[in-house]
C-alpha cells in the first residue's frame, strides 16, 4: 500500500505541472488535454481500490494550480471516479 502511495503522489504531482506549464502551449482549438482526468479515468478502470485516493490527490494538485476555488476538481474527479466504480460493480462482471 505505501508503496503505491509513493508512486501516485509524485506521479499526479508531475503530471499537474506538465497540464499547467507545458501543455497550454500545444492547445488544439483552444483544448489542452487534461492528463489528470485521463490518469484518473485510467486508474479507476484497472485499480478500483485506489481510484478514490488517485482522484483526490489528482484533483487537489489541480487545484492549487488553477483559478476556479478550491475543492472544485477534487468534487468533479471524486464524483467521475465514485461513479466508475459504481458502474464496475453493478453492471460488469469479471469472467476470471
Amino acid at each position: 500500500m505505501f508503496a503505491k502511495t509513493i508512486i501516485i503522489v509524485p506521479l499526479f504531482y508531475f503530471l499537474s505541472l506538465l497540464q499547467i506549464s507545458f501543455l497550454p502551449h500545444f492547445s488544439i482549438f483552444g483544448i489542452t488535454p487534461n492528463l489528470i482526468f485521463v490518469a484518473v479515468i485510467f486508474l479507476a478502470f484497472f485499480l478500483p481500490p485506489w481510484s478514490v485516493f488517485s482522484a483526490f490527490f489528482g484533483g487537489f494538485f489541480l487545484d492549487i494550480f488553477s483559478s476556479y476555488f478550491f475543492g472544485f476538481n477534487v468534487l468533479i474527479l471524486l464524483g467521475i471516479s465514485l461513479f466508475i466504480r459504481l458502474v464496475l460493480k453493478r453492471y460488469v462482471q469479471v469472467a476470471f
